[in-house]
């Protein structure tokens, strides 16, 4: 596999929350010609740990997870473990195509590869793979036919898309049947960004509780919603949407790729759900735990709503040490 430089390894003293920072080394790859891009975080402790793989979610890209003031890939690098954070293809940096037709793609070619430079680059045989949202049904497809994958994170992911939200699974269903028709049609995920920043407001009221609000209320700091909006919101294609309903079919593609990973008594399980998340309700991300065999597993339920669990104000507290806990024990 080619490897394309696109920023060398260099000396960074990069943030973690707010003023709390750390030194690391960083680096930028593109994994092939076209593949996917990752931005590596390389911790200066003397024996890392073992590495960790983010997968971003629907529409967005890898800085869903890392903010210029606050980053769970840089908390995570803080903790010793080298952090691969991925752009999948069409996404980010790793924009050389479109977004794939549909999200087993990603699963089949992209975390692979992006698996295969982490373990070489290390020298460590398996890795850590925390995957959000769809990343996280893009992880668990990945871990259920990889043995390199040591442990598994999801974080909000909606295993059984729009359990819990009604008005949700019926407008995904609306876009199910024109998925169907033009899988490779682009979702618009540009004008969405531009109604929530135009109007911030209006979705930071606690009274206006729509089914497509992709954070909790209060749940950004004013700076840091504006950043997350304008950085990570990215690309997203039709097929994926129909991917996710695929969740929900007997006897789909969706479904055998998933009973793979439900086998797998082997590999240790985070299950992050937020309280407050209408995208990925408490009743759709725990069908993951519920339906996995695995012999350690733990589910949490935690005060967040979508995106803001992963860099919201209360994330560190509520989010990051625990999951650093549970990778201490499972790691």
């Amino acid at each position: 596999m080619k490897l394309v430089s696109l920023r060398s390894r260099h000396p960074e003293i990069a943030a973690v929350d707010l003023g709390e920072t750390v030194s690391l080394e960083r680096e930028v790859l593109r994994l092939g010609a076209a593949g996917p891009v990752v931005d590596v975080a390389w911790p200066q402790a003397a024996a890392p740990r073992r590495p960790v793989v983010l997968v971003h979610g629907f529409g967005q890209n890898r800085r869903a997870w890392h903010l210029s003031q606050r980053s769970f890939a840089n908390a995570l690098a803080a903790a010793g473990h080298p952090v691969f954070n991925v752009d999948l293809r069409g996404h980010g940096e790793a924009r050389g195509g479109e977004p794939q037709a549909s999200w087993l793609e990603y699963a089949r070619d992209d975390l692979p590869a992006v698996l295969v430079h982490a373990t070489a680059a290390t020298g460590c045989d398996r890795a850590v793979v925390f995957g959000h949202s769809l990343g996280g049904l893009i992880a668990t497809v990945t871990a259920g036919a990889s043995p390199s994958v040591r442990a598994l994170g999801l974080f909000a992911v909606p295993r059984a898309f729009g359990v819990g939200n009604t008005s949700l699974e019926v407008l995904a269903s609306a876009l199910g049947v024109v998925a169907a028709r033009a899988p490779r049609g682009a979702f618009p995920m540009q004008l969405v960004r531009g109604i929530f920043e135009r109007t911030e407001a209006l979705w930071e009221s606690r009274w206006m509780p729509l089914p497509i609000r992709a954070w909790h209320p209060g749940g950004f700091e004013v700076g840091l919603l504006r950043e997350w909006l304008s950085a990570s919101f990215d690309r997203a294609s039709l097929g994926e949407i129909a991917g996710l309903l695929a969740t929900r079919v007997d006897a789909s593609e969706v479904t055998a790729a998933l009973s793979l990973f439900d086998a797998r008594r082997d590999l240790p399980l985070w299950v992050v759900a937020g309280r407050h998340d209408l995208l990925a309700p408490p009743r759709s991300a725990r069908v993951a735990f519920t339906q996995s065999q695995s012999e350690d597993k733990t589910f949490s339920l935690v005060d967040h709503g979508h995106g803001d669990l992963l860099v919201g104000t209360l994330a560190p507290a509520q989010v990051w040490r625990p999951t650093l806990r549970w990778l201490e024990r499972v790691g």
